[in-house]
């Protein structure tokens, strides 16, 4: 299959690898986001010159500057076979090999090149464990100021470039990050077929103590306030032109993190995207505040787009 030529005003994938199994797997997500929305993809691989060879350099500069030529010049031809297999599934692609850490890399080019989204896979060559404490999808989605795919499965995204719906949820919450997610899918929606599903999780006695209603033990004082919360949501939905037939909504009382609901929701729905709004706290303000996106982030069982507010 050859690439399509490029549209007028086509938009770009900023597509970040680490060459890793996860990133060749991620690739194929973001081709077929790219295929599906008629997109391009820049293949870019950063070479980060580590702090020991930094040391190094000192004592022998020619030999850190050997290295460093290597690890582009290796990298070049691997970013190469990526194109190169994008390019026969039907997508326009190129490749890029920056210089520095990836994820400071990453948004600075994704902003030179205007990109419609970084995307990048959930793990990488460091793991599971890396991941959880802070990975390149990580540190991209905090300093982002596009939306942040972070692919895991690349299947949902195949079938629906080869023209099945996809089924997509928002994690809704009365912020306006999550407004920013609402409105990426009623965008995405415009543009290819999808089944959108709203998944809400509410923590019962903040919204029985806010309506004087005390810590909501009585399920039938319960089941009013979780009414009150949907219709308001239905209400959310249908000002930002999301008619009543036209979604799913999940409403779930929650104790404990929403993420873990967020993610058991997500599983239940069988959903191929999972979008999350976010604040872009930093430092003490992530900490004292929490992530509701990051642990979703961490925790989401299929792929998710982060969306900054």
């Amino acid at each position: 299959m050859h690439s399509r030529p490029r549209k007028a005003g086509a938009m770009t994938i900023l597509f970040g690898t680490d060459f890793s199994a996860a990133a060749t797997a991620a690739m194929r997500g973001a081709g077929a986001w790219a295929r599906k929305l008629g997109e391009d993809v820049v293949c870019a691989h950063s070479v980060d010159i580590p702090d020991i060879a930094w040391a190094a350099a000192a004592e022998a500069p020619i030999a850190v500057g050997q290295w460093y030529e290597a690890q582009r010049e290796h990298a070049q031809v691997r970013a190469a076979l990526m194109v190169q297999e994008l390019t026969h599934a039907g997508v326009r692609a190129r490749a890029e090999i920056l210089s520095g850490h990836p994820d400071e890399q990453l948004v600075d080019r994704a902003r030179e090149l205007k990109a419609s989204c970084i995307a990048v896979g959930a793990t990488g060559h460091r793991g599971i464990a890396a991941w959880r404490l802070g990975s390149t999808a990580d540190r991209v989605s905090q300093k982002a100021e596009l939306p942040v795919l972070v692919l895991r499965d690349p299947a949902p995204l195949e079938a629906w470039a080869d023209g099945e719906p996809l089924k997509v949820m928002v994690a809704l919450e009365a912020d306006a990050a999550s407004d920013a997610a609402l409105r990426h899918a009623i965008e995405l929606r415009r543009s290819a077929e999808i089944e959108l599903v709203v998944a809400h999780v509410w923590w019962p006695p903040e919204h029985g103590e806010g309506a004087g209603l005390g810590a909501t033990g009585d399920l039938k004082t319960r089941a009013a306030l979780e009414r009150d919360i949907e219709q308001g949501l239905r209400k959310r939905l249908v000002d930002r032109g999301v008619a009543e037939d036209e979604v799913k909504l999940r409403l779930v009382p929650g104790f404990g993190k929403p993420a873990e609901h967020l993610a058991q929701i997500a599983t239940e729905e069988k959903a191929g995207l999972v979008l999350l709004g976010t604040h872009h706290r930093r430092g003490l303000a992530r900490l004292w505040h929490g992530s509701v996106s990051r642990d979703a982030l961490v925790g989401c069982p299929t792929n998710a787009m982060v969306v900054p507010s």
